[in-house]
């Protein structure tokens, strides 16, 4: 190999090691080829194909190319088709994106200069590096001037003048269709064209699979041979597309040569070469990076050049490491080239590289040799028209084309099959895809897309129509997607279609297709747990009027259906006036048996674990329970506890729940959306405390916690509210001294806290705060407050005063809440407790019943629970003790109850009502 001077190899103009091609005398029957080292003089034709010139780039500007990439974006289809001098090696493909791949392993790096260009369409080639923000390429890290000139060239060192001319004159451009995201590619808009969805993780899963069937020798049609005895088995169509450099040998031997000797390469670089075309990632070393980058300047062994840049920065860091660099250059190495922190720590002198848009960059060439004929094997016949493809890449996506030309079927060894009853056009579409991972699918042909997708058994078209439908989900077309999927046996749409109809079960079944619904589709649909049914007796009805739709001919199957209603849950008055009525039902012997069963079941609950364990007596998922949760307090000890409790007035039973993690004391709680919050109060440091801002919200379904954005200030005090799926926050202290008189409102969906207005007038002392009607009542907590609620409306962000009730000395309100429009006002009146209700839309109040044992009773917790309202716990002002008692108050008859007792007596605590799932 000859090499020109060195004033050519500071301008990064080196000249190829030039390679003779030998094959076989006899070209019709050639097998072999034999590619061997030769010299030639500078400047000279070595004899095959010459290589397209390198591409120079600059060290400080990483990514530009000596060629326009828009040129390439803005080409037609028409353009890219055009045969180009030695066919499309060293070309940028046009269809490139960023997809995340392992984060332990090295993946490039980040341009970054004064300007922020991340967001810019305009910008540079970014891959994410997995362990620093700043890139190695940021700024010089290094004297050029004592590094090795193999470590530079190629890479851009401070090239002549005299040669390159000055970088602020250079004609390089940025590539902009590399920086392109592959999801918002418009590149297509403009041909008028359907609407058009991208799967970039289809190349992934395409490679995958071709790895997998080179490792299994499933249709290798291509050998290269090293030293003996060393062979590297492939497919000669992804090898020509995946590496100019073997591209360029492919071209000169016969398409019957399935073995070529390669004598000028190692038979690891050639390892390393297949391994990386198929995996998209290879191990760097002090034992390959040199020669890897010298073939990837010289002869263009890769497409593109994250291999060459990877393998310069690695040699430069390497180079770094070796002379003592200063602090700076080493960790700006470690950041960039090391696969993880240890090896940096290490200084390990290997990494990995992964070039997650190599298969996107392969398929691309793989999709332009398809519309030219080259390197194809495969002749797909349409209607009129032809399609040359790969086989392999036909039989990695399809167990139907697998069958067909990897059996011992005719088709095996035909090069030419016709394919019938498959539309042209649709063909078209499906084909696309595969080599461009785009899909022109809108609602007109979704469907023939998929029912040919799902005839030819290619799967990646049909995961990603399936997507597109699964999108487009509504309860109008639910039910024909679910029955379309069940004839075609896609299991993605159906799984997707069937848990979209299980959530909206009371749209489904009012829509005329549930009429037509097969009855073991139904049976399955009616067996499930996560049936959103707030009743059974809901699905009995809709049961119902399926059978009545067709009772002749549904009747020998209504038993089936029956089985998986859960009869024993309908209430007994229900029961009888719905099920035990229909005489159709009860003069099939089958259907008679379940209902005689489900009146057993429902008389022996609770008597056996086997009839427990029945699953008709299952509640399903979405028949919750009102329940009261009590969250943290003080016990006897007056030693704050972070227990939660949740109480089933229905069994008068208590569960065990996430215990509140959080260290607020004497916070405010509240119900949204079936989550509570915990929000503000204080923390005890001995005898100071501490006032906190922190908010945590508890998810029922999942019975965990989570800590939210803190409010804008401290608080303690506070009163808190819900009204239009936000929380409002009103007044409190920080501290003993400092008082609040604003609000603050709480965004659950955007996780901020707003500040928002405050109340008119003078400060109220533990403010109470209701919603009725889009409005916010707000009360004080003393005697000595004007006896005004102050009204708040958002709509309108204005503040009304509004006449509560007459307030004597000594009162003070403890809590409130709201039931049929109603505030419900807990009045500590001389030493004992009142309920005081007043009507906001008249402006009166009445006083109601004494709450039971109230005398002296304070820092207790009140609830709605249906139509009545729960008090549970608080402390004794006469005695310091706690109570453990739960009274139920009936407003409609103002009458008061004991009903159940508090695992531990609690005061100060939380207690709020929601919906929870109470197997």
């Amino acid at each position: 190999m000859e090499d020109t001077d060195s004033s050519e190899c500071s301008s990064v103009r080196r000249q190829r090691s030039p390679s003779v091609v030998q094959v076989d005398t006899d070209i019709s029957n050639a097998k072999r080829a034999k590619v061997i080292a030769s010299t030639v003089e500078e400047g000279g034709n070595p004899g095959g194909s010459v290589l397209p010139e390198p591409i120079v780039i600059d060290l400080d500007k990483p990514g530009e190319f000596n060629r326009d990439p828009k040129e390439l974006l803005e080409k037609s289809e028409d353009d890219i088709d055009k045969p180009g001098p030695s066919g499309l090696q060293g070309e940028d493909t046009g269809f490139q994106g960023d997809i995340t791949g392992n984060e332990d392993s090295f993946r490039g790096w980040r341009k970054q200069d004064g300007n922020d260009i991340s967001n810019s369409d305009d910008s540079f080639p970014s891959w994410n590096d997995s362990n620093s923000g700043s890139a190695y390429w940021a700024e010089p890290r290094y004297d050029r001037d004592n590094i090795p000139s193999i470590l530079v060239t190629g890479i851009g060192s401070d090239i002549s003048r005299e040669t390159s001319g000055s970088r602020g004159k250079s004609n390089r451009k940025s590539n902009r269709f590399l920086k392109r995201s592959i999801s918002n590619e418009s590149g297509d808009s403009e041909m008028g064209c359907k609407s058009r969805t991208v799967h970039p993780e289809h190349s992934l899963e395409l490679f995958a699979a071709l790895s997998e069937m080179r490792d299994s020798d499933d249709l290798i049609d291509m050998n290269i041979k090293t030293m003996a005895p060393w062979v590297t088995k492939c497919h000669r169509g992804i090898l020509a597309a995946g590496s100019p450099y073997f591209r360029a040998i492919l071209e000169t031997t016969p398409s019957s040569c399935n073995e070529i000797e390669v004598m000028n390469l190692r038979p690891e670089t050639v390892s390393d070469v297949i391994d990386y075309i198929y995996s998209y990632k290879i191990r760097l070393g002090q034992h390959n990076a040199q020669e890897l980058h010298q073939l990837c300047v010289n002869d263009q062994i890769f497409l593109g050049k994250s291999v060459e840049l990877a393998c310069s920065e690695f040699l430069v860091g390497q180079f770094c490491l070796d002379n003592g660099s200063d602090t700076s250059s080493l960790s700006a190495i470690s950041s960039s080239i090391f696969t993880t922190e240890e090896e940096a720590n290490q200084g390990l002198a290997e990494c990995t590289f992964r070039e997650n848009n190599y298969p996107l960059e392969v398929l691309h060439v793989l999709n332009q040799d398809r519309k030219k004929g080259c390197f194809t094997d495969l002749v797909l016949k349409v209607e009129d028209s032809v399609f040359h493809c790969h086989k392999v890449i036909f039989v990695a996506v399809s167990p139907y084309f697998r069958a067909m030309l990897t059996n011992d079927m005719l088709e095996q060894k035909a090069n030419e099959i016709t394919l019938r009853d498959v539309r042209v056009d649709t063909f078209s579409l499906l084909v696309d895809f595969l080599y461009t991972c785009k899909l022109q699918i809108d609602e007109e042909n979704a469907q023939e897309l998929l029912e040919t997708a799902s005839f030819l058994q290619l799967k990646p078209v049909i995961a990603a129509g399936s997507k597109f439908l699964t999108e487009r989900l509504d309860v109008y077309n639910c039910l024909e997607l679910l029955s379309f999927a069940r004839i075609f046996d896609n299991a993605q749409l159906f799984d997707e279609a069937f848990n979209f109809a299980l959530i909206k079960f009371n749209e489904i079944v009012q829509e005329e297709e549930f009429l037509s619904m097969e009855a073991q589709v139904l049976a399955q649909y009616f067996s499930d747990d996560r049936l959103n049914a707030k009743k059974e007796e809901t699905v009995f009805e809709s049961f119902w009027n399926w059978l009545s739709h067709d009772v002749e001919s549904r009747l020998t199957s209504a038993a089936e259906v029956l089985r998986n209603i859960r009869l024993p849950l309908i209430e007994p008055s229900v029961f009888e006036s719905t099920v035990k009525s229909k005489q159709i039902l009860l003069k099939d012997p089958a259907c008679r048996a379940l209902i005689d069963e489900a009146v057993q079941l429902r008389e022996r609950s609770g008597q056996s674990r086997s009839q427990d364990k029945d699953p008709r007596m299952k509640l399903r998922f979405s028949m919750t329970k009102q329940v009261v949760i009590i969250i943290g307090g003080y016990d006897d000890g007056q030693r704050w506890v972070r227990d939660v409790w949740c109480y089933n007035p229905v069994e008068n039973s208590w569960h065990a729940l996430a215990p509140f993690p959080g260290r607020n004391q004497r916070f405010a709680t509240i119900a949204l959306n079936n989550n509570i919050y915990v929000i503000g109060g204080q923390v005890d440091h001995g005898r100071m405390s501490e006032t906190l801002a922190d908010a945590w919200r508890y998810n029922s379904i999942t019975d965990t916690w989570t800590q939210i954005a803190s409010m804008t200030k401290p608080r303690h005090g506070h009163g808190v509210a819900v009204l239009g799926n936000k929380l409002y926050v009103v007044g409190g202290k920080s501290g003993w001294a400092k008082k609040f008189n604003d609000i603050e409102r709480y965004d659950p969906a955007l996780n901020i806290w707003t500040s928002v207005t405050r109340i008119k007038g003078s400060y109220l002392e533990k403010p109470v705060a209701t919603v009725i009607d889009d409005k916010l009542y707000i009360n004080g907590y003393f005697y000595r407050e004007p006896d005004i609620m102050h009204v708040y409306d958002p709509a309108e962000n204005a503040w009304s005063p509004m006449f509560s009730f007459e307030r004597v000395q000594g009162d003070g309100i403890e809590t409130a809440v709201v039931l049929n429009d109603l505030i419900y006002f807990f009045v500590y009146r001389g030493f004992d407790n009142y309920v005081v209700v007043f009507n906001p839309l008249m402006s009166e109040s009445i006083q109601g019943n004494k709450v039971p044992e109230g005398k002296y009773l304070y820092s207790y917790g009140a609830t709605v629970v249906g139509d009545k309202i729960y008090v549970a716990g608080g402390s004794r002002l006469d005695a310091s003790v706690n109570v453990p008692h739960i009274f139920c108050y009936d407003p409609a008859l103002d009458v008061w109850g004991l009903v159940g007792t508090m695992p531990h007596p609690l005061s100060e605590h939380g207690c709020v009502t929601i919906e929870k799932y109470m197997p």
